[in-house]
């Protein structure tokens, strides 16, 4: 994952096609919904630059459709899927 990549799954915000919301997964397993990559992008950046494993490093993008139990960010702590709604 490269922050190029990352950076387009911010600003696209929802898969195409299907319009399913896209988030971030970080490299100790968390999950940040795209606001969170937006307003924590310097962190997210830095920890991609130096390889750190500290939480913020996104090494993988998801998407709401592949998700079948409720997804919630780990930051912010907003509802990205719940498979009841």
């Amino acid at each position: 994952m490269t922050t190029l990549e990352v950076k387009r799954a911010i600003r696209q915000h929802y898969a195409w096609p299907g319009g399913y919301e896209m988030y971030g997964v970080t490299s100790d397993g968390g999950v940040l919904c795209n606001a969170c990559m937006r307003s924590e992008w310097s962190q997210i950046a830095y920890a991609m630059h130096h390889n750190l494993r500290d939480g913020w490093k996104v090494e993988g993008i998801g998407v709401t459709c592949n998700d079948s139990e409720m997804v919630d960010c780990d930051h912010c702590g907003r509802t990205i899927f719940d498979p009841e709604a």
